[in-house]
């Protein structure tokens, strides 16, 4: 005897009135039935033996469809086992029981699960009302990358913002909440195309969040309603388009060609690498946070929030914002930030730069450079260099310090807010700084500070 699990949306069974309302009943329905079992390949798999059901603790233990009697209902939401006598298929059967629980996010507080059979290459198109986890399948599982697995739970976090008082719903309370929504699946004729909607009542907003599994390879395109937020990891699709009203996005480890993220007033998180061409946009006091991003071309852009990068890896880049401020670590490319008040620090440039400011502060370390261009209105800048620079420099400022072991030459000038000279080599790079209403300080790091900031960037 061996065991599967399968999670369904309702219960095809027919009790007896007197057995409606008892905590713990069993019975054997005889003869041949089938049952639909996702997690196989095929789909579909027929029991031909006698089928156990158990009903305990208004939890279904065994779940098996009389085809002579019909009666729709959902009584109960759980774990339903099916048990059948074939000793010749046990450690097949064993195995894909360990498989099939190991897609499942907790059956604890599972209300529904749906499986489909999609096309390996294809794009999912949602808008749901519900905090939402995207991941592809388990490559070991699922080889042929072919099927779609929707998981709804009940939303710990939603219900209760304490803690202490979360008490898990039990099967019956789990099915009412199950009854307040309707999910939506279509597909086209090739199914490579999935879309998914939510109808819920009118300012009811359900303690739900789902989860879904996808081929590895799907485009998606996902809206967020109202606060619920979005987490996408590991995807590997040709796009990846997210937008959330007031809800937060979060992305780990993905891998796609193009990558557009706008939260209306939420923040954006990304996780670990992101690699792909990537546009992030945070509106009112929403930021972003990235560990690392790669990719020829990256924007990113807030209004009242900040801009926290720790690595960057592009061709070109553009940071925009209103009055939050930019906090970038170890840069690599071509890089421009524009802002109208903002502070702006950035740990290590290997590139150019082009900084636009109306007011604020910027501070920057030119480990290695071509071109720099800082202007500002009103604000402070400050430069660092490592030894051994060749620049050439023009400098505009009410007050101009250099570092007594940076060696700069200045040509002769009556005018103490502009100076123009270099640093080692003249004609090698050039930096351009200028601000109406501040100072600029020039100063150098010497060998150990850059070790420093070269085993900083190699951590990470």
């Amino acid at each position: 005897m061996f065991s599967k699990t399968l999670f369904l949306r309702s219960v095809d069974i027919n009790l007896p009135r007197c057995m409606q309302f008892q905590k713990s009943v069993s019975f054997v329905l005889h003869g041949s039935c089938s049952l639909p079992d996702p997690f196989l390949r095929k789909g579909f798999s027929s029991c031909n033996s006698d089928t156990n059901i158990s009903l305990k603790n208004e939890r279904l233990n065994l779940f098996c469809k009389d085809c002579n009697r019909e009666f729709r209902r959902n009584i109960f939401t759980g774990t339903v086992k099916r048990r059948f006598s074939n000793d010749e298929n046990q450690n097949k059967s064993q195995d894909e029981e360990s498989k099939s629980k190991s897609e499942i996010h907790d059956t604890s507080t599972l209300l529904e699960t749906w499986f489909y059979e999609v096309s390996p290459y294809g794009s999912l198109s949602a808008k749901l009302p519900f905090n939402t986890v995207i991941k592809p399948l388990n490559p070991q599982n699922y080889p042929d990358m072919n099927k779609c697995i929707i998981e709804l739970h009940y939303d710990r976090n939603e219900a209760s913002n304490d803690s202490r008082e979360f008490k898990l719903p039990n099967a019956h309370q789990l099915a009412q909440i199950a009854d307040l929504y309707t999910l939506n699946v279509s597909f086209d004729k090739d199914k490579a195309n999935m879309n998914l909607t939510c109808d819920t009542i009118e300012g009811l907003n359900p303690p739900v969040s789902c989860y879904l599994r996808i081929p590895l390879k799907f485009d998606l395109s996902v809206k967020m309603e109202g606060n619920e937020s979005i987490t996408v990891e590991n995807m590997e699709g040709n796009s990846i388009n997210i937008e959330t009203d007031k809800g937060d996005i979060t992305l780990k480890k993905n891998k796609s060609g193009s990558v557009s993220v706008v939260s209306k007033s939420g923040d954006i998180i990304s996780k670990s690498t992101q690699l792909g061409n990537i546009r992030m946009h945070c509106g009112n006091a929403g930021s972003v946070t990235a560990d690392k991003l790669q990719g020829s071309s990256v924007t990113c852009s807030t209004e009242l929030g900040s801009l926290n990068l720790k690595s960057l890896y592009t061709d070109s880049a553009t940071f925009k914002t209103v009055t939050g401020d930019v906090n970038l670590g170890h840069c690599h490319g071509q890089i421009c930030v524009v802002g109208e008040k903002s502070n702006i620090h950035i740990e290590s440039l290997d590139g150019d730069l082009d900084v636009a400011l109306q007011q604020g502060s910027v501070q920057v370390h030119l480990s290695r450079h071509h071109k720099v261009d800082v202007d500002l209105s009103t604000g402070d800048i400050g430069l660092s260099f490592p030894e051994g620079t060749k620049t050439n420099l023009n400098l505009s400022g009410q007050t101009i310090s250099v570092a007594e072991n940076l060696p700069v030459h200045f040509d002769a000038s009556d005018a103490s807010y502009l100076k123009e000279g270099y640093i080692g080599e003249t004609g090698i790079a050039q930096v351009n700084a200028r601000t109406m209403s501040g100072n600029i300080d020039l100063n150098q790091l010497d060998w150990i500070q850059t070790t420093k900031l070269a085993f900083s960037n190699r951590e990470e």
